[in-house]
């Protein structure tokens, strides 16, 4: 199921969200989520959203990709992320999440979308390939993707 993050998620199964163990996610997010609280689901929603694909696991929930866009306050562009648990790559969520983010911007009329990649996530790379981004390596071990929407 996919859907759009509430604040309730911040008390996902009646503990603050922690959907995706550190090990799944790169230093950087891991050294900032611990910092952020509750800014990851509650938020203002004319400039960020989130959408979260999830499982269920007999009676529980469990989230297992998330898909972010933060808008820049010129309304004209915004940068996305996507990130999906290890166990459920290579099932087309990355593709799903990645391609609802570009819907959502150009909903919210922007034109363009970017994001910056690890460049040895080649999965990724080529989801925003397929996608239409133009991407361009950076030379730190990051690629710049950038989608014009209009």
């Amino acid at each position: 199921m996919i859907r759009i993050v509430c604040g309730a998620d911040y008390y996902y199964d009646g503990r603050p969200a922690r959907c995706l163990e550190d090990a799944d996610l790169p230093i950087e997010i891991r050294s900032r989520r611990a910092s952020r609280g509750a800014e990851v689901t509650q938020f203002d929603y004319d400039r960020e959203m989130a959408i979260v694909g999830e499982v269920r696991e007999g009676e529980k929930r469990r989230i297992i990709g998330i898909g972010r866009l933060i808008i820049e306050p010129d309304f004209k562009k915004g940068e996305f992320a996507v990130v999906v648990h290890d166990d459920h790559q290579g099932k087309g969520l990355g593709y799903k999440l990645t391609d609802m983010m570009i819907g959502v911007a150009q909903e919210k009329g922007l034109e363009k979308i970017y994001g910056i990649i690890l460049t040895d996530n080649r999965a990724m790379l080529r989801i925003c390939e397929e996608l239409g981004f133009k991407t361009r390596d950076l030379g730190d071990g990051t690629t710049w993707v950038e989608l014009t929407l209009r």
